[in-house]
């Protein structure tokens, strides 16, 4: 997988600019809750750790439908995420991430106010942030836009969003964004600096099968080879094969080594 790494300036809350696009028209015989089911049933056998999602309505800005544990995650609860405004996640941000998850999320409904819609369906984006839990300790979480309902003209009208804790394999290191486009094979990590002169480098990362990140999933959470060869309905043996194969792979002396890894490449 080739992956392109930039970084952009920090966007204050004043030059944020949230609208996807203020055309878009909303087919009122699509039931959102119907169309994402099958992705709620998937995450509820894939997430990576405590996890909540959302169904954003973009025309009306609003949430139209939650579930999983927010509470935990963000101190909000399911009732009160509902029919809210989207922008709860930054009101939970931490301070030294705010102006970051802005710019990425500027920089993300840019990219798909510029493509064509096949474009759009084929690119997964994912941010990496620290929120303040119901503790009022901020977490290290992943904030992944899984899936979206278009219009007839292409434009944006629901947006599935997953946010899972990830601070029991992520503790340090800078707030970022991936975009991996699943057809081309290109990651775009995306992170913010003050300093002028934006640049941008150009690599590769090690391409994984989708057993492979099936298992690595199931791996992230702590599952044991047993648990995951009972849950993908594989034998124990393929399951360490896939493990061994992912060390070898990403040349990575332990599981924890491994999951840092797909995380900064975008495949968690």
């Amino acid at each position: 997988m080739i992956f392109n790494r930039k970084t952009l300036q920090p966007v204050n809350r004043d030059d944020f600019s949230p609208i996807v696009n203020r055309n878009a028209v909303i087919n009122k015989q699509i039931q959102p809750e119907v169309y994402f089911s099958p992705l709620i049933e998937h995450i509820k056998k894939f997430a990576v750790g405590q996890y909540f999602w959302f169904i954003a309505n973009l025309v009306e800005g609003r949430t139209c439908l939650a579930g999983g544990m927010s509470q935990q995650i963000i101190g909000v609860s399911l009732d009160n995420l509902v029919s809210t405004p989207p922008d709860t996640l930054f009101n939970r941000a931490h301070p030294d991430d705010i102006s970051q998850m802005f710019a990425f999320t500027n920089q993300w409904i840019h990219i798909m106010n510029s493509v064509s819609l096949e474009q759009k369906k084929q690119l997964h984006p994912t941010i990496y942030i620290r929120l303040k839990n119901h503790e009022e300790r901020y977490k290290w979480t992943m904030v992944k836009y899984i899936d979206h309902i278009f219009d007839e003209e292409g434009n944006v009208t629901y947006a599935f969003t997953l946010v899972t804790d990830i601070s029991h394999i992520k503790t340090e290191g800078p707030a970022m964004m991936s975009i991996v486009d699943s057809e081309d094979e290109v990651c775009q990590h995306f992170f913010c600096s003050t300093e002028n002169g934006l640049f941008e480098v150009q690599g590769y990362t090690i391409a994984l099968t989708k057993r492979e990140i099936e298992v690595l999933n199931q791996l992230s959470i702590g599952l044991s080879s047993k648990q995951i060869a009972s849950e993908l309905n594989i034998s124990i043996k393929t399951v360490d094969n896939h493990r061994q194969n992912m060390l070898q792979k990403t040349n990575s002396k332990s599981t924890g080594e491994l999951i840092s890894y797909a995380i900064k490449s975008g495949y968690l």
